[in-house]
């Protein structure tokens, strides 16, 4: 991604070169029923509003796109993801850490473009490393099956898994005061998709957020405390 280009420009917190999106990109806005959703690795049919990470641990989350209603016309997207506003780099809050994105394995696109993936443990042009920012591009124009032409995927009701993610809470190991947020952020300028007839589909988007499990240290801590003023509740009422 060439920053000096003159058809680059900041978006939503990267730098974003017309180059390389303009074949996603139209002004001209398209209503649809697509969802963007969360879900579980191997249950993407139930939408998870919450997640709860290992301490320490790293977690592996799929990324939905529930088409609802009619079939859909899908040239490719462009997503940006972010945990806890993106971090202290985009004006967030620190959180866990985007640390991979698979958009090839298991998904309706078994060749599609080669992503473009900014973020995460990339670096974001403009600005070095922001792990809870994950900007992801992707076309499908090499993953046209008959009827479909140009590398336009006709969609029909239903779930399907745009990708992977790996998110690591390494450093934390306590739930914190309020979940983070897992986001898909600006939905129809910086999260959206192409019909392949220049027309922009703006997403409906279910949010979910990230919390980390109580060590078991912290649940004994927990325990021996309420144990110790229950105690001192009996000795009172004796």
């Amino acid at each position: 991604m060439n920053r000096t280009d003159p058809k680059c420009r900041r978006r939503s917190g990267f730098v974003w070169c017309a180059s390389t999106a303009a074949a996603l990109l139209s002004a001209h806005a398209a209503s649809a029923g697509l969802v963007l959703e969360f879900a579980n690795v191997g249950a993407i049919g139930t939408p998870v509003p919450g997640f709860e990470l290992q301490p320490n641990g790293t977690q592996s989350i799929a990324v939905v796109l529930n088409v609802q209603e009619t079939p859909e016309r899908i040239f490719g997207y462009t997503l940006d993801l972010r945990i806890a506003g993106g971090g202290p780099e985009l004006g967030g809050e620190p959180g866990p850490i985007f640390t991979a994105a698979d958009l090839i394995a298991g998904t309706f696109m078994p060749n599609p473009s080669t992503p473009v993936i900014i973020g995460g443990p990339n670096d974001v042009p403009g600005f070095g490393p922001a792990p809870q920012f994950l900007g992801l591009l992707l076309s499908t124009e090499n993953a046209a099956v008959p009827p479909e032409t140009l590398g336009v995927v006709e969609l029909n009701p239903g779930r399907y898994l745009l990708g992977t993610l790996t998110i690591s809470a390494q450093g934390f190991s306590t739930p914190p005061a309020q979940p983070w947020t897992l986001e898909f952020f600006d939905p129809g300028n910086s999260s959206l998709f192409n019909n392949g007839f220049n027309a922009v589909i703006t997403p409906g988007i279910a949010n979910s957020t990230l919390t980390v499990v109580p060590e078991p240290a912290h649940y004994a801590a927990g325990i021996g405390f309420a144990l110790l003023a229950f105690g001192a509740w009996r000795r009172f009422r004796r």
